[in-house]
């Protein structure tokens, strides 16, 4: 994506309980890819993509229903059928 909309999303999810900011992510300009974002902020971003546009939410906390805003957990729980947005899956 480009830096203008992890910029957008990060500002909408900051103000509707997302731990995320647009100085999360770099970029060279506006319409350049975001970069230098770790695994976990990505995964906040989806979600919060997904939460504005309507879609279901695929990142949750570990063994829970309730969606991953904030923190840093040990790990997330990937749901696999909901319609958001999410990152490949990496196969081990």
């Amino acid at each position: 994506m480009t830096k203008a909309l992890w910029d957008e999303v990060a500002a909408w999810g900051a103000t509707n309980g997302y731990d995320l900011l647009p100085a999360t992510a770099q970029g060279k300009a506006p319409n350049h890819p975001a970069h230098s974002v770790s695994w976990i902020e990505s995964q906040k971003w989806c979600n919060a993509r997904s939460e504005r546009e309507g879609l279901t939410l695929c990142y949750m906390l570990p063994g829970t229903a309730t969606p991953f805003r904030t923190g840093t957990p040990g790990g997330t729980t990937l749901i696999l059928t909901a319609a958001g947005y999410r990152l490949p899956k990496i196969d081990e």
